[in-house]
Protein backbone atom coordinates (compact mmCIF):
# COMPACT_ATOMS: atom_id res chain seq x y z
CA UNK A 1 0.00 0.00 0.00
CA UNK A 2 1.42 3.35 -1.05
CA UNK A 3 1.23 6.35 1.29
CA UNK A 4 -0.06 9.75 0.14
CA UNK A 5 -0.17 12.90 2.25
CA UNK A 6 -3.55 14.63 2.34
CA UNK A 7 -2.39 18.25 2.41
CA UNK A 8 -1.74 21.37 0.35
CA UNK A 9 0.78 22.81 2.81
CA UNK A 10 4.31 22.87 1.40
CA UNK A 11 5.98 22.67 4.82
CA UNK A 12 4.03 19.53 5.72
CA UNK A 13 4.62 18.02 2.31
CA UNK A 14 8.35 18.75 2.39
CA UNK A 15 8.65 17.27 5.86
CA UNK A 16 6.98 13.93 5.10
CA UNK A 17 8.70 13.73 1.71
CA UNK A 18 12.06 13.95 3.51
CA UNK A 19 11.25 10.75 5.46
CA UNK A 20 11.48 8.70 2.28
CA UNK A 21 8.02 7.12 2.63
CA UNK A 22 5.84 9.40 0.50
CA UNK A 23 4.45 8.28 -2.87
CA UNK A 24 2.13 11.19 -3.62
CA UNK A 25 -0.20 13.92 -2.37
CA UNK A 26 -3.97 14.32 -2.37
CA UNK A 27 -5.49 17.79 -2.28
CA UNK A 28 -9.04 19.13 -2.36
CA UNK A 29 -10.64 22.58 -2.71
CA UNK A 30 -10.91 23.00 1.08
CA UNK A 31 -7.21 22.24 1.65
CA UNK A 32 -6.17 24.58 -1.18
CA UNK A 33 -8.45 27.37 0.05
CA UNK A 34 -6.74 27.22 3.44
CA UNK A 35 -3.38 28.07 1.87
CA UNK A 36 -4.39 31.54 0.64
CA UNK A 37 -2.61 31.11 -2.69
CA UNK A 38 -3.52 30.45 -6.30
CA UNK A 39 -4.62 26.80 -6.47
CA UNK A 40 -3.04 26.15 -9.87
CA UNK A 41 0.28 27.59 -8.72
CA UNK A 42 0.15 25.55 -5.53
CA UNK A 43 -0.53 22.32 -7.44
CA UNK A 44 2.50 23.08 -9.62
CA UNK A 45 4.64 23.72 -6.52
CA UNK A 46 3.53 20.43 -4.96
CA UNK A 47 4.38 18.55 -8.16
CA UNK A 48 7.91 19.97 -7.97
CA UNK A 49 8.22 18.91 -4.33
CA UNK A 50 6.89 15.36 -4.46
CA UNK A 51 8.24 12.57 -6.69
CA UNK A 52 4.81 11.04 -7.19
CA UNK A 53 1.19 11.63 -8.11
CA UNK A 54 -0.72 14.76 -7.07
CA UNK A 55 -4.52 14.95 -7.19
CA UNK A 56 -6.13 18.22 -8.21
CA UNK A 57 -9.86 18.70 -7.71
CA UNK A 58 -12.00 20.17 -10.46
CA UNK A 59 -15.38 21.76 -9.68
CA UNK A 60 -17.99 22.54 -12.34
CA UNK A 61 -21.67 22.21 -13.20
CA UNK A 62 -21.55 20.49 -16.58
CA UNK A 63 -19.55 17.69 -18.12
CA UNK A 64 -18.18 20.07 -20.75
CA UNK A 65 -16.94 22.45 -18.06
CA UNK A 66 -15.43 19.60 -16.07
CA UNK A 67 -13.68 18.20 -19.11
CA UNK A 68 -12.25 21.60 -20.08
CA UNK A 69 -10.99 22.26 -16.55
CA UNK A 70 -9.72 18.71 -16.27
CA UNK A 71 -7.61 19.10 -19.40
CA UNK A 72 -6.26 22.39 -18.06
CA UNK A 73 -5.30 20.91 -14.69
CA UNK A 74 -3.73 17.81 -16.22
CA UNK A 75 -1.48 20.05 -18.33
CA UNK A 76 0.15 21.45 -15.17
CA UNK A 77 2.32 18.37 -14.81
CA UNK A 78 2.47 14.73 -15.83
CA UNK A 79 2.09 13.97 -12.12
CA UNK A 80 -1.40 15.49 -11.88
CA UNK A 81 -4.45 13.27 -11.45
CA UNK A 82 -7.75 15.11 -12.08
CA UNK A 83 -10.17 14.63 -9.20
CA UNK A 84 -14.00 14.77 -9.29
CA UNK A 85 -16.72 14.16 -6.69
CA UNK A 86 -19.11 11.40 -7.77
CA UNK A 87 -22.06 12.66 -9.81
CA UNK A 88 -23.83 12.23 -13.12
CA UNK A 89 -21.87 14.95 -14.92
CA UNK A 90 -18.57 13.96 -13.37
CA UNK A 91 -19.05 10.32 -14.38
CA UNK A 92 -19.57 11.46 -17.99
CA UNK A 93 -16.51 13.73 -17.75
CA UNK A 94 -14.50 10.87 -16.28
CA UNK A 95 -15.31 8.67 -19.29
CA UNK A 96 -14.35 11.40 -21.78
CA UNK A 97 -11.08 12.27 -20.05
CA UNK A 98 -10.05 8.69 -19.37
CA UNK A 99 -10.51 7.82 -23.05
CA UNK A 100 -8.27 10.80 -23.86
CA UNK A 101 -5.54 9.44 -21.58
CA UNK A 102 -6.17 11.72 -18.60
CA UNK A 103 -6.10 9.97 -15.23
CA UNK A 104 -9.17 10.66 -13.09
CA UNK A 105 -9.79 10.04 -9.39
CA UNK A 106 -13.40 9.88 -8.24
CA UNK A 107 -13.86 10.88 -4.60
CA UNK A 108 -16.56 11.40 -1.99
CA UNK A 109 -17.53 7.77 -2.51
CA UNK A 110 -19.85 6.49 0.23
CA UNK A 111 -21.26 3.29 -1.26
CA UNK A 112 -20.08 0.25 -3.16
CA UNK A 113 -22.59 1.07 -5.90
CA UNK A 114 -20.92 4.43 -6.47
CA UNK A 115 -17.51 2.72 -6.62
CA UNK A 116 -18.76 0.29 -9.28
CA UNK A 117 -20.09 3.18 -11.38
CA UNK A 118 -16.76 5.01 -11.14
CA UNK A 119 -14.78 1.93 -12.16
CA UNK A 120 -17.02 1.45 -15.19
CA UNK A 121 -16.63 5.11 -16.14
CA UNK A 122 -12.89 4.51 -16.49
CA UNK A 123 -11.70 6.07 -13.24
CA UNK A 124 -8.05 5.34 -12.49
CA UNK A 125 -8.71 5.79 -8.77
CA UNK A 126 -11.73 5.62 -6.48
CA UNK A 127 -11.66 7.20 -3.02
CA UNK A 128 -14.15 6.16 -0.32
CA UNK A 129 -14.18 8.49 2.71
CA UNK A 130 -13.91 6.27 5.78
CA UNK A 131 -13.83 8.87 8.55
CA UNK A 132 -16.91 10.72 7.37
CA UNK A 133 -18.90 7.49 7.43
CA UNK A 134 -17.67 6.74 10.94
CA UNK A 135 -18.76 10.25 11.96
CA UNK A 136 -22.40 9.39 11.23
CA UNK A 137 -22.28 5.98 12.89
CA UNK A 138 -21.66 3.94 9.74
CA UNK A 139 -18.73 1.54 9.25
CA UNK A 140 -16.25 3.10 6.85
CA UNK A 141 -13.81 0.20 7.05
CA UNK A 142 -16.54 -2.27 6.12
CA UNK A 143 -17.25 -0.24 2.98
CA UNK A 144 -13.56 -0.23 2.05
CA UNK A 145 -13.38 -3.99 2.46
CA UNK A 146 -16.51 -4.45 0.34
CA UNK A 147 -15.18 -2.30 -2.50
CA UNK A 148 -11.79 -4.02 -2.38
CA UNK A 149 -13.49 -7.41 -2.67
CA UNK A 150 -15.65 -6.29 -5.59
CA UNK A 151 -12.68 -4.83 -7.47
CA UNK A 152 -10.69 -8.03 -6.94
CA UNK A 153 -13.55 -10.29 -8.08
CA UNK A 154 -14.32 -8.17 -11.14
CA UNK A 155 -10.71 -7.53 -12.04
CA UNK A 156 -11.17 -3.77 -12.31
CA UNK A 157 -7.89 -1.95 -13.01
CA UNK A 158 -9.15 0.96 -10.87
CA UNK A 159 -7.02 1.52 -7.78
CA UNK A 160 -8.57 2.06 -4.37
CA UNK A 161 -7.58 5.12 -2.31
CA UNK A 162 -8.60 4.99 1.35
CA UNK A 163 -9.45 8.59 2.25
CA UNK A 164 -10.60 10.55 5.29
CA UNK A 165 -8.35 8.53 7.59
CA UNK A 166 -8.48 9.76 11.17
CA UNK A 167 -5.93 7.58 13.00
CA UNK A 168 -3.08 5.09 12.56
CA UNK A 169 -5.68 2.38 13.19
CA UNK A 170 -7.50 3.55 10.07
CA UNK A 171 -4.26 3.30 8.08
CA UNK A 172 -3.55 -0.23 9.29
CA UNK A 173 -7.15 -1.24 8.60
CA UNK A 174 -6.88 0.14 5.07
CA UNK A 175 -3.75 -1.92 4.48
CA UNK A 176 -5.47 -5.06 5.78
CA UNK A 177 -8.52 -4.40 3.61
CA UNK A 178 -6.40 -4.26 0.46
CA UNK A 179 -6.35 -0.54 -0.35
CA UNK A 180 -3.78 0.40 -2.98
CA UNK A 181 -3.20 3.86 -1.50
CA UNK A 182 -3.81 5.49 1.88
CA UNK A 183 -4.42 9.25 1.88
CA UNK A 184 -3.14 10.32 5.30
CA UNK A 185 -3.33 13.73 7.04
CA UNK A 186 -0.12 15.20 8.42
CA UNK A 187 -1.05 14.74 12.09
CA UNK A 188 -1.85 11.07 11.51
CA UNK A 189 1.54 10.59 9.83
CA UNK A 190 3.16 11.97 12.99
CA UNK A 191 1.07 9.66 15.17
CA UNK A 192 2.21 6.68 13.11
CA UNK A 193 5.85 7.44 13.91
CA UNK A 194 5.42 7.83 17.65
CA UNK A 195 4.84 5.19 20.31
CA UNK A 196 5.35 5.66 24.09
CA UNK A 197 7.40 2.47 24.37
CA UNK A 198 9.61 3.51 21.45
CA UNK A 199 10.09 6.95 23.02
CA UNK A 200 11.06 5.47 26.40
CA UNK A 201 13.38 2.93 24.83
CA UNK A 202 15.06 5.54 22.64
CA UNK A 203 15.62 7.81 25.64
CA UNK A 204 17.23 4.96 27.58
CA UNK A 205 19.38 3.92 24.64
CA UNK A 206 20.52 7.52 24.17
CA UNK A 207 21.62 7.71 27.79
CA UNK A 208 23.35 4.33 27.82
CA UNK A 209 24.86 4.78 24.39
CA UNK A 210 26.64 8.08 25.10
CA UNK A 211 30.01 6.39 25.87
CA UNK A 212 29.86 4.70 22.44
CA UNK A 213 29.19 7.81 20.40
CA UNK A 214 32.12 10.16 19.64
CA UNK A 215 29.67 12.88 18.60
CA UNK A 216 28.26 12.80 22.16
CA UNK A 217 31.63 13.00 23.88
CA UNK A 218 32.39 9.29 24.09
CA UNK A 219 33.39 6.36 21.98
CA UNK A 220 36.42 5.88 19.81
CA UNK A 221 37.60 7.47 16.64
CA UNK A 222 37.74 5.19 13.59
CA UNK A 223 40.72 2.84 13.74
CA UNK A 224 41.31 3.23 17.48
CA UNK A 225 41.91 -0.13 19.21
CA UNK A 226 39.31 -0.93 21.83
CA UNK A 227 40.86 -1.87 25.17
CA UNK A 228 39.98 -5.22 26.71
CA UNK A 229 39.48 -6.97 23.36
CA UNK A 230 42.25 -9.53 22.71
CA UNK A 231 43.93 -9.49 19.29
CA UNK A 232 43.10 -12.28 16.89
CA UNK A 233 45.21 -15.38 17.42
CA UNK A 234 45.04 -19.15 17.63
CA UNK A 235 41.91 -20.57 19.17
CA UNK A 236 43.94 -22.66 21.61
CA UNK A 237 47.60 -23.46 22.00
CA UNK A 238 49.33 -25.63 24.57
CA UNK A 239 53.00 -25.27 25.28
CA UNK A 240 55.03 -26.95 22.57
CA UNK A 241 58.20 -25.79 24.38
CA UNK A 242 57.38 -28.07 27.31
CA UNK A 243 56.82 -30.95 24.95
CA UNK A 244 53.12 -31.27 25.71
CA UNK A 245 50.04 -30.96 23.48
CA UNK A 246 49.71 -29.76 19.93
CA UNK A 247 50.39 -26.47 18.19
CA UNK A 248 47.65 -24.07 17.08
CA UNK A 249 44.29 -25.81 17.68
CA UNK A 250 45.22 -28.94 15.79
CA UNK A 251 42.34 -31.44 15.87
CA UNK A 252 43.11 -35.05 16.62
CA UNK A 253 43.16 -37.41 13.70
CA UNK A 254 39.95 -39.13 12.67
CA UNK A 255 37.94 -35.97 12.02
CA UNK A 256 36.96 -35.28 15.64
CA UNK A 257 36.06 -31.73 16.49
CA UNK A 258 37.90 -31.94 19.81
CA UNK A 259 41.32 -30.59 20.65
CA UNK A 260 43.34 -32.35 23.35
CA UNK A 261 45.42 -30.27 25.70
CA UNK A 262 47.90 -31.34 28.36
CA UNK A 263 47.17 -34.32 30.61
CA UNK A 264 44.14 -35.41 28.63
CA UNK A 265 42.01 -32.30 29.14
CA UNK A 266 39.40 -32.18 26.38
CA UNK A 267 38.31 -28.93 24.65
CA UNK A 268 35.83 -28.44 21.84
CA UNK A 269 36.66 -26.26 18.85
CA UNK A 270 33.90 -23.83 19.83
CA UNK A 271 35.49 -23.43 23.27
CA UNK A 272 38.85 -22.66 21.72
CA UNK A 273 37.29 -19.98 19.55
CA UNK A 274 34.98 -18.54 22.22
CA UNK A 275 36.80 -18.38 25.59
CA UNK A 276 34.66 -18.59 28.71
CA UNK A 277 35.17 -15.76 31.16
CA UNK A 278 38.35 -14.55 29.53
CA UNK A 279 40.05 -17.94 29.15
CA UNK A 280 39.57 -21.43 27.79
CA UNK A 281 38.35 -24.30 29.89
CA UNK A 282 37.28 -27.91 29.70
CA UNK A 283 34.13 -28.79 27.81
CA UNK A 284 31.27 -29.49 30.18
CA UNK A 285 29.79 -31.80 27.60
CA UNK A 286 32.89 -34.02 27.48
CA UNK A 287 34.27 -33.74 30.98
CA UNK A 288 37.92 -34.10 31.78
Amino acid sequence: MRLFLDSANLIEIGDVASWGVLSGVTTNPTLLAGESTDPVMRIAEICRTVPGLVTASVVGDSRDELVALGREFSSISESVVVQFPVGLESLAACRILSEAGVRVSMILVFSAAQAVLCANAGAAYVGPFLGRLDDIGADGMALLEEIAQIFAVQGYPTELIAMSLRSPTHVVGAARAGADIASIPYDVFLQMVSNPLTDLGSERFSEDGTPLNPAMGGGYAPGTPVSGVPPQGPAYESSPQSGAGFGQAQPASGGTSEVFGPQGATYSISEMQHPHGGGTGPSSSHGT
